[in-house]
C-alpha cells in the first residue's frame, strides 16, 4: 500500500466515528454518540502515526478495529454487538502481537488458547450452559492468545555477516623501510586486505620535527610497489589535530561494510605500551592486535591485560633489525642505505634532499640554472 492511500486510512476511521456519534446524537443515543466520536478520533490519530512511522499493516488492523467497534455503536447494526465487538477484538490481536514471551508464558498462553476454543464450540453448539454470545468472545480470545504464541516464537539468531579481513598498519613511516614491507607480506597470508595509514600527527613525537607528510605518502607508496591488496591512506593527513588509532578505526568501520574485521599491525614495542594508548579498550572492541615482535622484544602481554580475553594474534617472521631512526642517522652521515630501504626510496630521499643528505646532480643542476651568472674580474 502506498504512503498516499495509507493516509486515508486513518481520515476514513475518524470520519466514520463522527459519523455514528452524530447519527447517535440524532437518534437520541447520546452517551454512544460520545463514545463513538471519541473512538473515531483516538483510532484515527493513532493510524495516523502507524501510518506515518510506514506500519501500514499494523495501521489497518487497528483501523479495522475501530470501524467495527464504531458499527456495533451505530444504531444501523441494532443487537449485533456480541458478533462485531469479538471481531474488533480479533483485529486488536492481529494489530499488536507479542513479539517476545518466555518460554513459560507461550506455554500457558496455549493452553488458554486450547480451553478458551474448546469453550467457545461448546458454547455456540449450546453444550455448555451460556449465552450463545459468550462464544464469540471465547473463541476471540482463543485467537488472540494463539497469534500471540505464534508471533513471539524464538527465532534463529542470524549470524553475523561475514565480511573482508583488514589489517591496519599505521605509522610514521618516516622513511618506509624494508622492516615495514616485511611485516606487511608476512600479514597477507591472514588477511584479505592491508591498509597502509600514515599519521598526520602522531601523538608520540608531538614537539619533534617529522617530514612533511606529503614525502612520507610517497615514500610509503614506493615501498609497498610489487605487493598485491596493499594501499596507503592518507585518511589521518586530513584530520585536524592528533592521529589517534582509535579514531581512524571508528573512521574505516564508516566506510567498510558490516561484518568487516579488522586486525591492528603493531610491533613488540608498541605492544607494551598499548595501555598507553587513547581509548586503548575500544581499539580492543574493534579489532583484532596483529603483533610483529621485533628482536630481542618482550612478547609478554602487558599486566593491563590480565584476566581479559584480548583478541590477540602474533606474526611468525623473524623481523629485520632495521629503524626509521638509523636509516636517518645515516643519511645524515652520509653512510649507505643498503639492505634498509628500497633503491627507490633512496633515490628518492636524495632527490628531495630528505633527512640532510646532500642535494642531488639534478637538484644541483637545477639551481645553478637559478643562480646568475658571475660577472668578469676587474682588470686592473
Amino acid at each position: 500500500m502506498s504512503e498516499k492511500r495509507d493516509l486515508w486510512v486513518p481520515v476514513l476511521v475518524i470520519l466514520c466515528g463522527l459519523g455514528v456519534a452524530a447519527w447517535d446524537v440524532s437518534s437520541g443515543a447520546v452517551l454512544r454518540g460520545i463514545a463513538a466520536g471519541v473512538l473515531g478520533l483516538l483510532v484515527g490519530s493513532t493510524c495516523l502515526q502507524l501510518a506515518l512511522a510506514r506500519k501500514s499493516v499494523r495501521g489497518t488492523f487497528l483501523a479495522f478495529a475501530g470501524v467495527l467497534i464504531a458499527a456495533a455503536l451505530s444504531p444501523a447494526f441494532p443487537g449485533n454487538e456480541p458478533v462485531l465487538i469479538p471481531l474488533a477484538l480479533v483485529a486488536l490481536a492481529c494489530a499488536y502481537p507479542r513479539a517476545t514471551l518466555s518460554e513459560t508464558g507461550r506455554r500457558t498462553l496455549l493452553g488458554v488458547a486450547g480451553v478458551l476454543a474448546i469453550v467457545g464450540m461448546l458454547c455456540a453448539l449450546r453444550g455448555v450452559p451460556l449465552p450463545r454470545p459468550a462464544g464469540g468472545f471465547l473463541l476471540a480470545g482463543a485467537f488472540a492468545a494463539a497469534l500471540n504464541v505464534f508471533t513471539s516464537r524464538p527465532r534463529p539468531i542470524a549470524p553475523p555477516p561475514v565480511g573482508p579481513t583488514i589489517g591496519v598498519f599505521g605509522g610514521s613511516f618516516d622513511p618506509f623501510h624494508e622492516g615495514h614491507r616485511q611485516i606487511i607480506e608476512s600479514a597477507l597470508p591472514v588477511l584479505n586486505r592491508v591498509l597502509v595509514v600514515v599519521a598526520g600527527h602522531a601523538p608520540h613525537k608531538e614537539g619533534k620535527e617529522t617530514t612533511p607528510f606529503h614525502h612520507r605518502v610517497a615514500m610509503s607508496r614506493i615501498g609497498i610497489e610489487g605487493l598485491s591488496r596493499v594501499e596507503v591512506l592518507e585518511i589521518e593527513g586530513r584530520r585536524e589535530g592528533p592521529s589517534y588509532t582509535i579514531d581512524t578505526l571508528k573512521q574505516l568501520q564508516r566506510l567498510y561494510p558490516p561484518g568487516t574485521t579488522f586486525h591492528l599491525l603493531i610491533g613488540g614495542d608498541s605492544f607494551l605500551d598499548f595501555p598507553l594508548w587513547k581509548e586503548w579498550e575500544g581499539i580492543l572492541e574493534r579489532a583484532t592486535l596483529l603483533i610483529a615482535a621485533r628482536p630481542g622484544s618482550d612478547t609478554d602481554a602487558p599486566p593491563e591485560f590480565e584476566g581479559r580475553n584480548v583478541p590477540v594474534r602474533w606474526l611468525e617472521l623473524e623481523p629485520k633489525d632495521v629503524s626509521s631512526t638509523e636509516i636517518r642517522r645515516r643519511v645524515a652521515a652520509g653512510e649507505s642505505l643498503s639492505d634498509l630501504v628500497a633503491p627507490a626510496i633512496a633515490a628518492y630521499i636524495r632527490d628531495h634532499a630528505l633527512y640532510g643528505s646532500p642535494p642531488s646532480r639534478s637538484a644541483r643542476g637545477a639551481e645553478a640554472e637559478k643562480a646568475p651568472e658571475s660577472p668578469p674580474p676587474a682588470t686592473p
